[in-house]
């Protein structure tokens, strides 16, 4: 019995309950055709659950000011990371994706990589999310012509 408890020790730590939690939010997250609305409450829920086991395992990092700078910018990254994905409207799903870029571009900045932390912003927000915005409005006419 007790081989079969250190075989299986990967069904007790929190790093896996984190990944199926995080896993089957996003899941529950995504937008479908007839979802309900209890879906998103459920995957919201499993997804502040997981964030929480995953945070429970994660190492203390320098001061805590640094440490409180550096979880916010991450926090906003995934958060509107996972809203991106779970948007039904294109135009609201490229807006997250802005913001996910700049909390990217912004988590470059503070770990002191300025060239990516520019260049991300340049070319992804700066170019490729003012594309998508152009293209949407354009292939999605709406009104009389």
């Amino acid at each position: 019995m007790s081989d079969l408890l250190q075989n299986d020790a990967w069904l007790f730590s929190p790093w896996a309950w984190a990944l199926v939690t995080g896993a089957l939010a996003l899941w529950l997250l995504v937008p479908r055709g007839a979802a309900g609305r209890w879906q998103r409450a459920v995957g919201g829920v499993l997804g502040i659950v997981s964030v929480g086991l995953l945070a429970s395992r994660l190492p203390a990092i320098a001061a805590w000011t640094e440490a409180g700078i550096f979880w916010l910018l991450a926090a906003i990254s995934v958060v509107s990371a996972a809203a991106m994905i779970s948007m039904r409207s294109p135009v609201y799903s490229a807006i997250w994706f802005a913001l996910t870029l700049l909390g990217v571009a912004a988590l470059f900045l503070f770990q002191g990589a300025q060239l990516l932390g520019v260049a991300t912003i340049a070319v992804y927000a700066g170019a490729i999310v003012v594309m998508f915005l152009f293209l949407l409005m354009l292939a999605q006419p709406e009104g009389h012509e």
